[in-house]
């Protein structure tokens, strides 16, 4: 039986798939963050802490948008991971994960 959590990776997999894999790890904690997006040049990993599953989820949203937003061959804003387009990109993937 999958988790919410693994229904949300499968989904986003299947509604906004990465250029490149991505494995997903709960982790027990990460020291002042709910999530991290980890990029290297074979793959992604995203750490997500553990916390209720609607919680994890949403982490979940946030850090696969940090991961749409690298391949987004438009320059990132020096000093800023949260730019306009990074918003807009997770816009778009809360957007339809919500139905709305």
């Amino acid at each position: 039986m999958r988790t919410p959590l693994r229904r949300t990776v499968v989904w986003l997999r299947r509604h906004f798939p990465a250029k490149k894999p991505v494995m997903v790890r709960v982790c027990k904690s990460l020291p002042g963050m709910h999530g991290v997006c980890l990029l290297h040049e074979e793959r992604a990993i995203i750490k997500i802490c553990k916390a209720t599953e609607q919680m994890m989820a949403e982490t979940l949203l946030e850090e696969w948008a940090h991961l749409l937003r690298d391949e987004c061959p438009i320059p990132h804003v020096e000093g800023d991971e949260h730019d306009a387009l990074f918003w807009a990109i997770l816009a778009a993937i809360t957007k339809e994960y919500r139905g709305e």
